[in-house]
């Protein structure tokens, strides 16, 4: 270890998706080393099986240092904060997360440590990830709907928000703050982004980097319309859900209707928009979706979109 170089980690949650980590842990394997920090990988598992554990021992030749630790409580803000409280157990500096049904690219390590390092302002970076599709959605159904960011956003760009899929952030937010994922959000979904939203609030800057590409596995389960509206109606609920517990109820039904107003003012317009059709119908539906998501959110309801996956 040269002590000169900033100690990151990389965390992977995962829950019983063997086959998948597998495939993403030899992604990393064969990309290009990262040699401008000191790099170790943490296989956080997150089911009662401890599938994973298996994964790791045949890795045995791994270029990194490979480590493993269980978090059975069911839900990834548990898995996400035992990795920052391991990563910071450990003096690190950084903390990178991507999900464990993802592919890197070749450079995709290095060049995401690197334009982090670039300037000391820069608390979150966070990656583009692109879908590689098991089946072709429907031809109806407009692709980007399943990726995770812009591909015409250029590096340096500032942002609001990030996600957990593709990013590296400083842990001075959880040092100095005592900032950590929302448990309570922990079957819901949406944990990354409310915490985020709280990094961003403390004046940390989130910026873009186009050239940290990894490659998102949609299953042929998701690739579907049916599969989206849940998703969209998941957005709404926990959007209202989040807004919630940060502000009185009648603060937040306010927030809230603004933001309704402004999602119907959207959808008037996709439904105007005869020459794109059928994409535009597709993508009105799923903003009808996410309106009635925040209602339901405003009036308790609460949707467990990962429940299923810790039985």
């Amino acid at each position: 270890m040269d002590n000169k170089k900033p100690q990151i980690t990389l965390a992977i949650c995962t829950c019983n998706r063997t086959g998948l980590l597998t495939k993403l842990l030899k992604s990393i394997q064969v990309s290009k080393p990262c040699d401008i920090a000191n790099i170790e990988v943490l296989i956080v598992d997150n089911h009662k099986s401890h599938s994973a554990i298996n994964v790791v021992q045949n890795m045995s030749d791994f270029k990194y240092s490979l480590h493993y630790i269980s978090e059975e409580r069911a839900g990834v803000p548990y898995a996400r904060n035992t990795a920052c409280e391991w990563c910071v157990s450990r003096s690190g500096e950084a903390i990178i997360f991507v999900d464990d049904d993802e592919l890197v690219s070749e450079h995709w390590l290095a060049s995401l440590i690197k334009y982090y390092l670039t300037e000391d302002e820069i608390c979150v970076v966070q990656g583009r990830t692109d879908p590689i599709f098991e089946q072709k959605a429907h031809p109806s159904i407009p692709t980007d709907l399943f990726a995770k960011s812009k591909p015409d956003w250029e590096t340096g760009k500032k942002l609001s928000v990030a996600s957990t899929n593709n990013v590296i952030f400083s842990l001075a937010p959880i040092k100095k703050h005592g900032l950590l994922f929302d448990e309570r959000l922990a079957l819901t979904g949406g944990s990354d982004y409310e915490f985020f939203v709280r990094v961003n609030r403390l004046g940390y800057q989130i910026r873009w980097c186009k050239e940290a590409l990894t490659y998102e596995f949609i299953a042929k389960t998701r690739a579907s319309i049916f599969w989206l509206i849940a998703r969209h109606f998941r957005y709404g609920c926990t959007r209202s859900l989040i807004t919630l517990n940060e502000l009185d109820y009648t603060s937040a039904v306010k927030l809230q209707f603004k933001l309704f107003i402004k999602s119907f003012k959207k959808l008037c317009l996709l439904l105007r928009d005869v020459d794109n059709y059928p994409f535009s119908l597709v993508r009105a539906t799923l903003i009808k979706v996410e309106m009635l998501g925040l209602l339901a959110g405003l009036i308790g309801i609460n949707f467990k979109e990962y429940s299923s996956r810790h039985k």
